[in-house]
């Protein structure tokens, strides 16, 4: 993959992301994403990824976007998901 992920925000609405390795996982308030340049996250309310071309390296997320931030790389990466998005069982 390229080495170069741009990320725009429009009106605090929508977020496009190129650059995107994979989806780690997301709910209503939070998504987080794998890029090319480390992890991602988008934090607000009614999150919704309305798009993913795995080919192309693009997402689109939709709702009202509070946050966008790279969070400190973790040597244990499973502590980070379970911070943002809590115990699933």
């Amino acid at each position: 993959m390229n080495e170069q992920s741009d990320i725009t925000v429009s009106s605090r609405k929508r977020a496009v992301i190129d650059g995107v390795a994979g989806i780690l996982g997301f709910n209503s308030t939070e998504a987080l994403f794998s890029t090319a340049l480390g992890r991602v996250v988008i934090s607000g309310s009614g999150l919704s990824v309305d798009g993913f071309d795995r080919e192309a390296g693009k997402v689109t997320v939709n709702g009202k976007i509070d946050a966008v931030f790279y969070p400190a790389e973790r040597k244990e990466a499973g502590n980070l998901f379970k911070n943002l998005f809590g115990r699933r069982k």
